[in-house]
C-alpha cells in the first residue's frame, strides 16, 4: 500500500518522480503524488539486465553524438507522423531493434534526412553485450570531433 509523502513536493512547485529522500515518488493518474519507500536491489543485477542497460546507454550515447540538427529532424520526424514518443525515443528504438530499412522509410515519409543509428542487434552488438568501441567508431566515423 502507498505511503504518504513526507512532504507535498507540490508545495515547492515540484513535479516530482524517482528517488528523493529515501522515497520513490510518481504522479498517479488522478495528478496526487504517491510515495513509497525506496527499497534497494536484494541482489546485484543479472548479466542479462547489464547487457540491455549497457545497450541502452550506447544508443542514448549515439543520441548525444547527433547534431542539433540530426536531432531536430528525429524530433520533426515524431511530430509529422503522430507519433508518441520524442526524437530520442525514435533513434533509440531504431537502434536495439532490428528494423532494416525503417529508418529509411520515415525519411521517405518526412521528407528529412534521418542519421541511420547504429545497429546493436548484431555484429559486435550482437549478445553477449554491446562493445563501447564499436560505438566510439561509429560516433567517430559520422561525427568527427564529437566523441
Amino acid at each position: 500500500m502507498p505511503h504518504p509523502p513526507p512532504f507535498d513536493p507540490s508545495l515547492l512547485a515540484l513535479n516530482i518522480s524517482g528517488d528523493l529522500d529515501g522515497y520513490t515518488y510518481y504522479v498517479n493518474k488522478n495528478r496526487k503524488v504517491v510515495a513509497y519507500p525506496s527499497v534497494p536491489a536484494l541482489r546485484p543485477p543479472t548479466l542479462a539486465q547489464q547487457i540491455v542497460r549497457a545497450r541502452f546507454a550506447l544508443a542514448m550515447q549515439g543520441w548525444s553524438a547527433l547534431t542539433p540538427e540530426a536531432r531536430s529532424h528525429y524530433n520533426e520526424a515524431c511530430d509529422r507522423l503522430c507519433l508518441c514518443m520524442w526524437g530520442a525515443n525514435l533513434f533509440a528504438n531504431l537502434s536495439l531493434t532490428d528494423p532494416g530499412d525503417l529508418h529509411k522509410t520515415i525519411s521517405q515519409q518526412v521528407g528529412l534526412p534521418l542519421v541511420v543509428p547504429p545497429d546493436f542487434t548484431s555484429g559486435a552488438m550482437a549478445l553477449p553485450g554491446p562493445s563501447a568501441s564499436a560505438v566510439s567508431a561509429w560516433i567517430a566515423q559520422h561525427y568527427p570531433g564529437k566523441s
